[in-house]
């Protein structure tokens, strides 16, 4: 069969500011189509003072069954449900963190799409943070509750996670702006417990 069939679709999904609705563009071999528009989920709204309400990954699992985003400002992570032949967004859940002095931050879901995986970290200051950034997991099958704290690290700012090709999730760490200390952090099986 022709890859570049005009039938095949792919989903752009946006979030609408000041709303909970999501826009999803279908992308086909005939171009982009107009928006499948899903009112699920959080309002995303703020001011220049709660503006971090803005921050946080969103991200689709790899079956294309689940979309997962991180709302810092709020510290919360949602999960919901994605037709991926309809483009609606529906379903959600909630988790809403209490560590201190760190906010949700990164996405990434596990090869299998059973696993998510959030980093949580200090978006204030202009130093190394004074807050020590973590990554969880949680276990999808059980729900959006009780996650598992896998790392815990002192003075730097674990960010952005992807999985990559070789079926492993890369964590990008650093310490600010200002001071560089960069390098990945490696979750070599993100599909084990």
């Amino acid at each position: 069969s022709d890859v570049c069939s005009s039938d095949l679709v792919y989903w752009v999904l946006v979030h609408k500011w000041e709303s909970d609705e999501f826009y999803a563009y279908p992308v086909s071999g005939n171009g982009l189509g107009n928006p499948v528009i899903s009112s699920s989920g959080t309002v995303h709204t703020g001011g220049f003072i709660d503006q971090s309400n803005a921050l946080g990954y969103m991200k689709f699992s790899p079956n294309g069954k689940q979309l997962a985003l991180a709302i810092s400002g709020l510290n919360k992570v949602e999960i919901f449900s994605f037709n991926s032949s309809t483009g609606q967004v529906s379903s959600p859940q909630s988790y809403t963190f209490a560590k201190p002095g760190v906010s949700p931050y990164g996405i990434e879901f596990s090869p299998d799409s059973r696993k998510l995986y959030v980093s949580l970290m200090q978006l204030t200051g202009n130093g190394p943070p004074s807050s020590p950034s973590f990554i969880c997991q949680f276990d999808l099958p059980a729900g959006l509750t009780n996650p598992v704290y896998l790392d815990s690290l002192a003075g730097i700012r674990t960010g952005a996670l992807q999985l990559a090709m070789d079926g492993r999730i890369y964590a990008s760490r650093t310490v600010n702006l200002l001071t560089k200390k960069d390098s990945l952090e490696v979750i070599y099986n993100p599909t084990r417990p």
